[in-house]
């Protein structure tokens, strides 16, 4: 098909010259060292002994929980009647 093209438009389909070589900027992947990977054996222990004292944080979500639970408890206008009392006792 393409055969019958003229030969202005058959230049246009011609290979082009091959690219040239270039080492890999890298280390060959097959020569390469992963980190090396190991079980939690050597963990156990730690588990066993953790600490006593440990107090853990509030997640993200529970803070929002409490926030939502103390403003239902409290509304605005036991917190503004406070806010006047101390602002007048002062």
């Amino acid at each position: 098909m393409t055969d019958k093209l003229p030969p202005n438009l058959l230049k246009l389909f011609a290979p082009r010259p091959p690219l040239p070589f270039s080492q890999p900027l890298d280390r060959d992947p097959a020569a390469r060292k992963g980190p090396t990977i190991s079980g939690i054996a050597q963990f156990v222990d730690q588990l066993k002994n953790y600490d006593p004292d440990y107090v853990p944080w509030e997640s993200i979500e529970e803070k929002r929980r409490k926030k939502v639970c103390y403003q239902r408890q409290h509304p605005a206008t036991q917190d503004i009647s406070l806010f006047n009392q101390q602002l007048h006792a002062a």
